[in-house]
């Protein structure tokens, strides 16, 4: 159940923890499954991009403005999901895909680089991951309990006016979207000087 009082929990936990590691693990399975075809597929991994990124000179502006268009969709997507039924199912569809997309690029780093593989899934998640994982917990948290109290109230323990927790919605986003800019900024300008110095290791 939930509890409304002062701080909101989430219900459900050990539910979403299970539906993250199933994504995880069948991201594992299914690119052993596929093995080198597959991860040669992946452009992050094929010997052309990483041959380039090593050397390559990176415009950061260029780098910002694209990251930032494809940080915002996901983030405006994931948001407005809420406002409808929708959202805790949503919510659901996308921590099995995020714990898939993690299985998935540890594991055909590992195929590629051997143990090496862990540096490189870790250099290309860091430092702007340290931002969007927090970012990412707190909207989905506050997706899923929002649908709960809008659309299935017999869920929780008590009832809201649905002003304030829209406007509370409303202040969330604002919120995440602002600490989501820091996240693009090191991706864009931090990153990419890590990034390439993994590569030039493994």
């Amino acid at each position: 159940m939930l509890r409304l009082k002062g701080k909101i929990e989430i219900p459900h936990k050990n539910l979403l923890l299970c539906i993250f590691s199933g994504g995880f693990l069948l991201g594992i399975i299914i690119t052993n499954i596929f093995g080198k075809n597959y991860v040669e597929e992946m452009g992050i991994l094929s010997d052309y991009f990483i041959q380039r990124y090593k050397y390559a000179s990176i415009s950061s502006d260029e780098l910002f403005f694209y990251v930032l268009k494809r940080r915002a969709i996901v983030i405006a997507g994931i948001w407005a999901m809420g406002f409808s039924a929708l959202g805790v199912f949503s919510v659901w569809l996308f921590i099995g895909w995020f714990g898939f997309s993690i299985g998935t690029l540890l594991t055909a780093s590992i195929i590629r680089f051997g143990v090496g593989g862990i540096l490189f899934s870790l250099g290309a998640i860091i430092p702007h991951y340290l931002i969007y994982v927090p970012v990412l917990s707190v909207l989905i948290g506050k997706v899923y309990c929002t649908c709960l109290k809008i659309y299935y109230p017999t869920k929780v323990m008590e009832y809201q006016n649905k002003k304030k927790i829209y406007l509370e919605y409303f202040a969330t986003f604002l919120l995440i979207s602002v600490v989501c800019i820091i996240g693009v900024l090191l991706e864009s300008y931090v990153n990419p000087m890590i990034f390439k110095k993994v590569l030039r290791i493994i």
